[in-house]
């Protein structure tokens, strides 16, 4: 998304021809989703996906032309069982994208789009679907500032004041609202956060799990207590770096409900440490690494320090989906794993640690 509209804003900055590509509704099996986009250029050069396959291929020379003839349109697919097949799919599906030319209409609204998803902050955007006329886009941010105009006063309004409800059920849908005793379609989405996972330990594993999380699409921060395990050469991936003692792990961290807590310390200690910390906060997911014995071990330590059976089920432990893995990149994978799983099914833990092992 964040190199997607990033290219978008350069390329009307730069007067260059362009069309992007959104989903707008998606049914049954089709190889897009929420949040994808794709930019082409009159030339067939492309940033980002709508899925690939034979969906994306027509999206690309359909947006070919859109960038060449400057009319926006919307670009119905029906997938077959057959299509489905042959794009290795398990069957069909329908999917609508709006097709639009990049224009100088579109840059403020998708400068906020941008300066959103790079603070990660949410927002929602909203497009109204009128085929063949100049789109018109409202943004609007989480202090509720809104940049651009859905072309009524009524219809921003409208959507400023249901912002907050937005955000909270997650919508990306086709609306029907009224204007002006009409009744019009305007695409809306939530634009979420992105989670941070908070790495407790820079050893082999954290390293590994590092160099994953942010192919995920997630953010990552490392907090270690020795300097030569937690430095910018070592992690040039993570957005903050923290070289502290354990027993202030969580200090000055916001670990809310999309923080994702991943405790592999140096030591059965300090793993103890950092799980009571975090125990104590809001943070969405708390993995930890080790045997079932020392599962075993600390959880009667915890249990003495006054933590409940539901406190300790919270913890995912041993952290990670169990696939056999035992190298560190291999246990980075099964980790990376829980967390898009549980990322995908809202912060639910689907096999919370037994508070009795």
């Amino acid at each position: 998304m964040e190199d997607v509209i990033e290219a978008a804003v350069q390329a009307i900055e730069q007067g260059r021809s362009h069309a992007l590509v959104t989903p707008v509704l998606t049914q049954g099996s089709v190889p897009t989703g929420r949040g994808a986009r794709l930019l082409v250029a009159s030339d067939g050069s492309t940033v980002g996906t709508v899925g690939g396959g034979a969906v994306e291929a027509e999206a690309t020379r359909r947006a070919m032309e859109t960038a060449c003839s400057g009319k926006p349109s919307l670009m119905h697919c029906q997938l077959t069982a057959r299509d489905a097949l042959a794009d290795g799919l398990l069957c069909g599906g329908e999917a609508t994208f709006l097709l639009e030319p990049l224009t100088a209409d579109m840059l403020e609204p998708l400068r906020a789009v941008a300066a959103s998803v790079r603070a990660n902050r949410p927002c929602v955007e909203a497009i109204r679907l009128v085929e063949g006329l100049p789109v018109q886009r409202l943004v609007i941010d989480a202090e509720g500032k809104t940049t651009g105009t859905l072309g009524a006063a009524e219809l921003d309004q409208a959507l400023v004041m249901q912002r907050d409800d937005i955000v909270a059920k997650d919508d990306a849908v086709i609306r029907q609202m009224q204007s002006q005793d009409m009744e019009v379609e305007v695409f809306v989405q939530a634009l979420q956060r992105r989670p941070t996972v908070y790495i407790f330990g820079g050893g082999h594993v954290g390293l590994a799990l590092a160099r994953l999380v942010p192919v995920a699409g997630m953010d990552v921060v490392v907090v270690d207590d020795r300097e030569e395990f937690c430095n910018r050469d070592r992690f040039p991936m993570a957005a903050a770096l923290h070289v502290r003692s354990f027993d202030a792990a969580v200090e000055g961290l916001d670990l809310d409900p999309l923080a994702y807590v991943v405790v592999m310390t140096r030591g059965h200690q300090w793993d103890r440490e950092v799980v009571a910390q975090a125990l104590r906060t809001q943070a969405g997911y708390i993995g930890m690494i080790g045997s079932r014995r020392k599962i075993a071990l600390i959880w009667q330590a915890l249990r003495d320090a006054g933590f409940s059976d539901a406190d300790l089920a919270r913890v995912y432990a041993p952290v990670g989906l169990d696939i056999g893995g035992d190298t560190p990149g291999e246990i980075a994978i099964s980790i990376t794993a829980q967390l898009i799983q549980v990322r995908r099914q809202g912060g639910a833990p689907p096999n919370p640690a037994s508070a009795s092992p």
